[in-house]
């Protein structure tokens, strides 16, 4: 039966590639050529593709079935980044091999460091409590609230494709900087608090973060917000114990079937627009777009994250607007990028062999942080966080997207919420983490 399934797994993944194959051709290369995308493949491209995608493919099948929540991240991240940069190095010649080597070094290294590091319990002993969870609530919402009522009149905004201007005027809002951090905190926390007091039947304060996350999609119109919120209320439905990696290969396949459907019955490309043009290409070009840009310039050296009070950094601007300018010809356009391009920008070539295990240790930590509590909590830690991973440096990440606040409250939530090893009867007390 083992053999089964890890041949069942595998070959989901081949047929996984595939698809992400035809999508990039149908929804990406041809609609987005004007953004450089290319669907230009050569038997080499492919050789070399198939390749790096096969040469890890053990490891892949190792990580999509196991359910620690480390696996999960993994997963989702390769589903999501490493899986179409292997389509990306089929289809674009401009790709030289020395960038393919280190990204596949990535990728193994990222990998293997799943498979073999333990969890890590960042803290001994803590107090469990319902009130840390209720105080960062309580401090969020009002956050939200006040930056919605003084700069926007408490708007309201329901539109994925107008939100541009939105994001525009949001940049010229005079917010006070701890504000600014505890608003962009809020982007991610809420929702899997959200989660958290859905799955304790606390429908009124459930009911009301939501709408405080309608309204902060207001603020800035940033779309991973609402996508977050709508996540954070449908994993009220998921089962225990958690079986994330046993569907999520086939649901994203659908969701690249249904916008090729969606191309071809209607010429649209909403949903491959939201998908695998945004979600998959732009961040998987993006790596090479960062490697193509430092190809005879300095190295960053963590000088624009958080050594910039201590070292003068080579550049007088943020290397993100940079590179957008760089890669599409204009300044306001800001690259964010995560994973390899992190590691790449601050410190070239050699960062392949110590960042992925940097990010795996950071997993780790959040692997303990949830252990006891619901698939709930824990399939909305992983779609929020993946995506500060996918986007943003890990610093960033830690310090300014709510990263560190997650490590920090996760622990200190009471398993009652119907998780794995819940406990409903007696008070909060202190335990181990």
């Amino acid at each position: 039966m083992r053999g089964a399934s890890v041949i069942r797994v595998g070959l989901s993944l081949i047929a996984y590639r595939l698809i992400v194959d035809l999508g990039y051709t149908y929804l990406v290369a041809g609609p987005f050529a004007y953004w450089g995308f290319r669907g230009e493949p050569s038997a080499e491209q492919m050789l070399t593709s198939w390749t790096f995608f096969l040469a890890l493919l053990p490891l892949l099948v190792r990580v999509i079935r196991s359910e620690r929540l480390s696996a999960q991240f993994a997963a989702l991240l390769s589903l999501i980044s490493l899986v179409p940069t292997t389509t990306l190095v089929a289809n674009d010649p401009r790709y030289p091999a020395a960038y393919v080597l280190l990204m596949f070094v990535y990728w193994l290294i990222f990998l293997l460091a799943v498979i073999h590091l333990p969890s890590i319990r960042i803290f001994r002993r803590v107090l469990v409590s319902e009130v840390p969870h209720l105080i960062a609530a309580s401090l969020l919402s009002a956050t939200v609230l006040y930056t919605s009522w003084r700069f926007t009149g408490f708007r309201l905004h329901f539109g994925l494709m107008e939100v541009y201007d939105i994001r525009v005027e949001a940049r010229g809002f005079a917010v006070p900087p701890i504000l600014g951090y505890l608003g962009t905190f809020a982007d991610n926390v809420l929702p899997i608090l959200l989660a958290y007091y859905l799955r304790r039947r606390w429908y009124l304060i459930a009911a009301a973060v939501s709408v405080v996350i309608l309204f902060n999609f207001g603020i800035s119109g940033t779309k991973q917000v609402i996508f977050l919120l709508i996540f954070g209320l449908a994993s009220a439905f998921l089962g225990e114990p958690p079986r994330f990696n046993r569907k999520v290969t086939a649901v994203l396949a659908a969701v690249v079937m249904l916008a090729v459907v969606e191309r071809v019955a209607f010429g649209t490309i909403f949903l491959g627009t939201f998908s695998i043009y945004r979600v998959f290409a732009i961040p998987a070009h993006l790596h090479w777009v960062y490697y193509d840009y430092f190809q005879g310039r300095e190295f960053v050296q963590l000088t624009q994250s958080i050594l910039k009070f201590f070292f003068e950094s080579p550049y007088a601007d943020n290397v993100q607007f940079l590179v957008g300018e760089y890669d599409r010809g204009e300044y306001g356009g800001r690259a964010n990028n995560g994973l390899f391009t992190d590691g790449y920008l601050n410190f070239g070539a050699v960062s392949v062999l110590f960042f992925p295990v940097i990010c795996v240790l950071l997993l780790k930590m959040l692997e303990s942080a949830v252990e006891g509590l619901s698939s709930s909590v824990r399939f909305t830690v992983v779609v929020s966080l993946s995506f500060v991973f996918l986007n943003l440096p890990l610093t960033t990440a830690i310090l300014s997207a709510g990263v560190g606040v997650v490590l920090v409250l996760l622990p200190t939530m009471p398993r009652r919420d119907g998780g794995v090893g819940d406990n409903d009867a007696g008070p909060a007390r202190t335990t181990l983490v």
